[in-house]
């Protein structure tokens, strides 16, 4: 057995049980209750922000933290510009991942843009240490003919 509140509203749809144009599903509109939290929480939000501010400038590193971690966070993503230097030694690429670990260590760059990088460091790395395996292999082949 049906609702009569809900008998009452047949008209308003199609066959198909969608709502007819001009007839809305939700006549009385949004709840007025979230309206009110909302305008209460735009009415709250600087004063909130601002005592916010205050205990982080008196004494809270962890409120300090916060403010700047939702207010100022670090970037994420995009493209990442750095300079790495040379990568041409095993010595560079040590160099290289130096420079990336200070630049995340006092936040200039971000940990999720320094793995790029960081992979990029570690390629050059591997390709430096293959061609070092493959001349020593060569000599010792050349040695091994020649004896």
């Amino acid at each position: 057995m049906s609702h009569p509140e809900n008998t009452a509203r047949t008209g308003a749809r199609d066959v198909a049980g969608r709502f007819k144009p001009g007839h809305s599903g939700n006549p009385g509109g949004r709840p007025r209750r979230d309206r009110i939290i909302n305008e209460m929480l735009d009415r709250m939000t600087p004063a909130v922000l601002e005592r916010c501010y205050q205990a982080a400038m008196t004494d809270s590193t962890a409120d300090r933290k916060l403010i700047l971690d939702r207010g100022a966070p670090i970037p994420r993503g995009g493209t990442t510009t750095m300079d790495l230097g040379s990568v041409g030694s095993l010595a560079d690429c040590q160099a290289a991942v130096q420079r990336v670990a200070d630049a995340v260590g006092c936040g200039d760059l971000a940990p999720g843009d320094a793995a790029p990088l960081l992979a990029l460091i570690d390629t050059a790395r591997r390709t430096i240490e293959n061609l070092d395996l493959d001349a020593r292999i060569r000599a010792l082949e050349a040695r091994s003919d020649g004896a």
